[in-house]
């Protein structure tokens, strides 16, 4: 019981687009969410969570929030040790978007 609020609070704010919590303990688990979120893991999540949901797994809509995520979810982050390993992943990203940019003719085979 005396932990309750410490996972309380790991809980609520381990969503990225939610407030930044107050704790470190939180923060860290928090960082971990959002990298979950980059490189090839992301990328992952985001295919399954589009057939999960029944869409239709088009890429054009994919490449555009795989951007949005490349763009917005480094900057949520807390810790040193988190945003030196987003670079990585950012990277990981970018070299998938760019093989997929040469494979689909630019876009055109969206």
């Amino acid at each position: 019981m005396e932990k309750l609020d410490d996972v309380k609070e790991v809980i609520e704010g381990h969503i990225y687009y939610g407030p930044m919590p107050k704790s470190i303990l939180a923060k860290l688990f928090r960082d971990a969410d959002i990298l979950d979120f980059l490189g090839v893991m992301g990328i992952s999540r985001l295919l399954a969570a589009n057939l999960e949901l029944g869409k239709k797994p088009e890429i054009i809509n994919s490449v555009k929030t795989i951007n949005a995520l490349m763009t917005k979810i480094p900057l949520e982050l807390y810790s040193t040790s988190a945003i030196v390993d987003s670079k990585n992943r950012l990277n990981e990203m970018d070299h998938f978007l760019k093989l997929l940019d040469g494979y689909s003719f630019g876009g055109k085979a969206y």
